[in-house]
Formats: C-alpha cells, structure tokens, sequence
C-alpha cells in the first residue's frame, strides 16, 4: 500500500501558544525604501522566461524529445548551448513518460462501459483518480442487506484496459470498511485479496476467465462478483460459511 504522509506531525501545536504583543512604540519594523521592491517589468520577463522554460521542458519529456541532467541534477535542454560540458552531462532515457490510456485508444470502450455502469450501478460515479494518475475509477456504495451495512467500492481501470490478467483489469478496493477491518473481524487475512501498489484489492476473477475480446470483462462484472464477494464474507461474519468454503470457491 502506498505510504501516505502523516500531515498530523507537521502540524504545529498552538493549544498553549502564547501570543506575543509587541510594544507599538518599541517594535514597529522599518523596511528600507527600494530595496525590497522589484522592478515589475524585470519580474514579469523573468517570470514568463521561467514559464517557457517549464513548458518546454514538459512538453519534450511529454514526447520523447533528448534532455539531459547535469551533474548537480538540472535539466538542460540544449547540450550544445553555450558553456555546456557534454563529457559532464547524461542524457536522459528516451521514451514517453505519459501513458496513453485505454480511454484515449478506445473510445467505444470507453462509451459502453459507460452505458454498463448506468444501467447496472447508476448510483456509482466516474471520476480521475488525478494527482498525475490518469486513471478512471468508478465509486460508490453496495448495500448487501445480511448485516445492515453499507460497503464503500472503488473500481479502478489498469492503464490498459481490457487485459487478461489475475483479478482483472479493473482492481476492486473496499473503502469502508477496508481489508483490515475484514481480517480483524473473521481472525485472518481475508481469502481472494492480493496486494499491489495502491493497496489491497479482490481478486475475483482467475486470468482465464477474463475477456479481453470483443466481450470485455467491464467494471459492472466486477461490481456484480465484487457484491458475491462481500456477500461470502458476510455469511463467514454471521457464521453461517466456513472460511474454508468461502477461500475455496466465490
């Protein structure tokens, strides 16, 4: 699971701060005239030459153009500029950084998984996971009705969707109530979960099961399994269902 940042131990403690007031006579800050002010044209012309700069570095990484680093890590643009050392500098490895995704290849895909979701999950929304991730992740609630509770589901498309691999191209991820609150409840590591990256996720699906033809194995099949899953689990809950018949077969 990725690690997040705990943002609480970076967050000062002021509950027994004392304010200090200073003496209006004593503490009043002289500021030197012109010394901190700018000249507004220098500034914008630096600001927009920093702005080009940035854009055209992003727009070579983008596609595959030749960039270097320097030996202290700065990105050069031209290694036959003025003043550059080619022996010192490393080219960076040509290829693309973005990935296209299944979305951009396929747009019909993109529209009949759309069509599947609102006709069997209308309540589940599409959304960008973003931060720089492109992926589409669908989200939403399933109300299995056994134990009165409701399960928080995010179903998130690999970048290149449909593909037959272990679990499907499309990752189920419990929110709420997550994995750990599974396996604190039944006493294990919950059956049919691995792990990855972005965390734990239900591997529903044995790789020979999943389409990657013209019959995709969309998200609303994943939803409809991620449902018999949650199903299984709240059967083992209630003690109706061994954990051995449940990790035996879903």
């Amino acid at each position: 699971m990725k690690t997040k940042i705990n943002t609480q131990r970076y967050k000062m403690n002021l509950t027994n701060a004392q304010i200090l007031t200073p003496n209006p006579t004593t503490a009043q800050l002289q500021i030197p005239k012109g010394t901190l002010a700018a000249d507004n044209n220098t500034e914008t012309r630096t600001l927009s030459e920093n702005e080009r700069k940035l854009q055209s570095i992003t727009e070579k990484l983008a596609q595959g153009k030749p960039l270097w680093v320097g030996q202290d890590g700065q990105i050069i643009e031209d290694a036959n500029a003025s003043g550059i050392n080619t022996n010192a500098i490393t080219p960076i490895p040509p290829g693309k950084l973005a990935v296209q995704q299944w979305y951009e290849k396929d747009p019909q895909l993109y529209q009949d998984e759309i069509a599947a979701m609102k006709l069997k999950f209308p309540n589940f929304q599409l959304t960008k996971l973003g931060g720089g991730d492109d992926r589409l992740a669908w989200h939403g609630t399933l109300h299995i009705g056994l134990l009165g509770s409701a399960w928080k589901i995010m179903a998130v498309y690999d970048n290149d969707h449909p593909k037959k691999v272990m679990g499907t191209s499309v990752k189920t991820f419990l929110i709420d109530p997550s994995i750990d609150f599974v396996a604190e409840k039944i006493g294990q590591h919950p059956p049919h979960v691995l792990s990855s990256e972005d965390g734990y996720y239900l591997c529903i699906f044995r790789s020979e099961d999943v389409r990657a033809d013209t019959r995709v194995t969309s998200a609303a099949q994943c939803l409809a399994t991620a449902a018999k899953w949650i199903l299984g689990i709240e059967l083992v809950m209630l003690g109706k269902l061994s954990l051995d018949k449940f990790g035996g077969h879903i």
